[in-house]
Order: structure tokens, then sequence, then C-alpha cells
């Protein structure tokens, strides 16, 4: 086979199982994660790092008869990571809002990532938690006809309240107000 197909097939075999083309020595290689879809991003490296170590290699038993994956199930990664399916199954759907660096740590050792890996996760997180998340609206407003209602409405509390349930207009009856002193009885 002539050398520049060895190394076409062997670009193509490294692409199929995950792992980078180009070694981060090249002077070529510059490893960004600016304007990645890093949920997608982040599935598709973990699970290609899960697909490539076997439950010998990571010093499980291998039990059941046929295995539907080639490598580690979800289960067994959460297993040698001390975390929970649900949480590392979450992880490796992208969502790693709020993930500790101690939790990163151990799912790189379960999946015996070498340090350029390591780096990556970290940088795909941190990509992710850079993220802005929704944005709420800001400026919620009590549409004019209820607060005609409201105003009408004398003598009884009412208010009006978001989703959030933060209060949006009240009646004045249902303002706070600075208590007021109690009569005293008189002498009677």
């Amino acid at each position: 086979m002539a050398p520049s197909l060895k190394r076409l097939a062997a670009i193509r075999e490294m692409t199929l199982i995950g792992v980078l083309a180009a070694s981060p020595c090249e002077p070529d290689y510059s490893p960004t994660v600016d304007g990645v879809g890093s949920r997608n991003e982040i599935r598709e490296f973990l699970t290609t790092r899960r697909a490539r170590i076997t439950p010998e290699r990571a010093g499980l038993h291998a039990y059941g008869g046929r295995r539907r994956v080639s490598g580690l199930r979800r289960e067994e990664v959460a297993l040698l990571a001390s975390i929970s399916v649900e949480y590392y199954t979450q992880q490796e759907r992208g969502n790693v809002r709020g993930v500790s660096e101690d939790v990163l740590e151990a799912v790189a050792r379960a999946l015996k990532f070498d340090e350029v890996e390591r780096t990556h996760l970290f940088d795909l997180v941190r990509a992710a938690k850079r993220r802005p998340g929704r944005a709420r609206p800001t400026s919620e407003r009590v549409r004019p006809s209820v607060q005609r209602v409201l105003d009408t409405i004398i003598g009884s509390a009412a208010f009006v309240r978001n989703g959030r349930l933060d209060i949006l207009s009240a009646t004045g009856s249902a303002t706070p107000s600075t208590p007021k002193p109690s009569p005293t009885p008189t002498g009677r």
C-alpha cells in the first residue's frame, strides 16, 4: 500500500474511533472550542472514549453474555467514577452545568484519559459553562386592563404574580405598610 494511502487509512481509522487526527505537537494543530455546539461535542467525545475502553482493560469483569456496546456501558463508567448512572448520563448528554472538577477527574480516570484528552474534556466543559443560559424576560408588565381591575378594588387585598411568583402589581391594601398602633383602651 502506498504511503499516502496508508496515512489516509490511518486517519480514517482514528476518526472512526474518535482519536485526534493530528498530533497536538504539530504546528498546524490549534485546538479551539469557540463556536462549538458544546452539548453535542461533549456527547460525542465521551461516547467515543467510552466505546474505546473494554471492561477487561478497565479492570471489570464482563458480565452478561452478548454486549450491545463495544466498550464500557454507562453503568460501568459511573461505577468506576463513583457517581450515579443518572449523573453520568446527564454529563454524557452535555448537561454539565454545576459539574465539579473532582467529578470530571473521576470520569477522566474511569475512561483512562491521557493528558491531552483530559485537557480537552475540561476545555469543553468550561466552554459549555460559559454559554449564557436562556434569557428571561426582564420587563414583565401587567396589562392595562388588569391594572384597571386592580385599581377598582377598594378595601381588599389583591395582587398579580408572574410565573416565578414575583408580585408585579397590587392594590393599596395588599402592599405592606407600617403597622398602625392600636388604640389604647380608655379607662372605662
